[in-house]
């Protein structure tokens, strides 16, 4: 059975805004624009930040959670980044531990270190 254009993009747009309402995804998009634009005004700044903060409440990783790469080369590393990409995926930057290399994960390659 084929998903109509509805199913389709409810199913994008949740997964865009995360643990957002409707309405807040709406506003941190705006307040994007507004930021990055250089139109903010007092307290628009503060309200991106706490809505880009809740949006991504639910992944596996925080910035400084210490992880490994399960499969493959070794990569012990701090997690120095979460957010997602255009499409919805979340997206983590590891920096190596000893020797600061920066790499972007998926968040199945890598696990909290014990």
């Amino acid at each position: 059975m084929e998903k109509n254009f509805d199913e389709i993009y409810d199913k994008v747009v949740e997964e865009l805004r995360g643990n957002l309402t409707n309405e807040e995804y709406r506003e941190l998009i705006t307040l994007e624009y507004v930021v990055t634009q250089g139109y903010d005004k007092k307290g628009d700044y503060e309200r991106y930040k706490e809505l880009s903060e809740k949006k991504m409440e639910n992944t596996k990783f925080k910035v400084g959670d210490k992880a490994v790469k399960v499969k493959g080369y070794k990569f012990p590393c701090t997690i120095v980044s979460v957010f997602q990409t255009v499409e919805g995926h979340v997206r983590v930057v590891g920096e190596m531990d000893e020797y600061g290399l920066l790499h972007i994960f998926n968040e199945e390659q890598l696990e909290k270190a014990n």
